[in-house]
């Protein structure tokens, strides 16, 4: 470190070390070269809405459209009734029977969207959500509350997916700075405690989610690296390493019991586990032995974490 920062260390006449400078310091220069690809697997799990049922939903959605508009416009003539009579009297009596041809003629085009608003079949009916079971005019459903599924007729569908990727690199070195040989962190040389570059890495991505309720598995390989330790030195080999993160959560609003139990609708519980097996990386001197500062409970003094989060919307 002092032969690459001359100027961080001082020292006194007789070349005692007297002050360091440990400010952090940029490097000059890394470069890194990898090829990384995968596969990906996606499909829904569970009873899927049929044409007939999709078609059902549209004509159901169209006519709450049209219902909606038809109510806007008899408000609004009625106003204008109310307005004609009060300011023109016995003229206003006169005039009544043209402004009621004009409403006939508007509520002729009731079943047109208003202007500016979505093509019908394009956009939640009035009060929000398809409605269906749980919903009302459903079974079980309760007055002013939209469905809890969705497309609130159909069924409740899920999706799983899963994806496996593959990091091979070919290439990971530092500069410190110029005029000092770059470091090679596939072979041999570190910048951390935690050993050199892997030059495989593997990513196992999984989740499932249905109803509210879901799962999620990440899982993350990295194979074994070593370092130089050169004359002042010993070598080391790292073992490779292997974790597991898993995640529960479950959308408590969207369940059949938030029917009776407003205070769950907007409501979120999440569990997650962070190295789920306790893995602790495996480091070897040349002599078999593990040196003291890489004894497993100091690279890691945590080790596996479980927590618990509850998270509420409040409307």
């Amino acid at each position: 470190m002092e032969a690459a920062f001359p100027d961080r260390f001082t020292r006194d006449a007789s070349g005692n070390l007297i002050q360091i400078d440990a400010r952090p310091v940029n490097f000059a220069r890394q470069d890194r070269q990898e090829l990384r690809w995968g596969l990906t697997y996606s499909r829904p799990v569970g009873p899927q809405p049929t044409p007939e049922q999709m078609a059902e939903m549209r004509r159901r959605f169209q006519e709450a459209r049209a219902a909606q508009a038809q109510a806007g416009q008899g408000q609004t003539a009625q106003g204008q009734g109310a307005g004609q009579t009060e300011g023109q009297g016995q003229a206003g009596q006169g005039q009544a029977q043209p402004a009621a041809q004009g409403q006939g003629a508007q509520q002729g085009q009731g079943e047109r969207p208003p202007e500016g608003g979505p093509p019908p079949g394009e956009g939640p009916p009035p009060g929000g959500g398809f409605r269906g079971p749980g919903g009302p005019g459903g079974p079980g459903g309760s007055g002013g509350r939209g469905g809890f599924g969705g497309f609130g007729g159909g069924p409740r569908s899920g999706v799983f997916q899963v994806g496996l990727y593959h990091t091979y690199a070919f290439k990971d070195e530092v500069l410190i700075r110029s005029g000092l040989p770059a470091l090679d962190l596939l072979d041999g040389a570190a910048i951390g405690s935690g050993g050199g570059s892997p030059r495989h890495q593997l990513d196992l991505q999984a989740n499932y989610s249905r109803g509210g309720l879901g799962v999620a598995m990440n899982a993350k390989w990295n194979s074994s690296t070593h370092v130089v330790g050169g004359p002042a030195g010993e070598d080391l080999e790292f073992s490779d390493f292997t974790t597991v993160n898993l995640r529960l959560f479950a959308d408590l609003g969207a369940q059949p019991m938030a029917r009776e139990h407003t205070w769950m609708r907007g409501a979120r519980a999440t569990l997650s586990i962070d190295n789920l097996f306790d893995a602790r990386q495996e480091v070897r001197s040349s002599a078999g032995t593990t040196p003291i500062s890489y004894q497993p409970d100091l690279l890691d003094p945590v080790g596996r974490t479980v927590r618990l989060t509850l998270r509420k919307l409040i409307f």
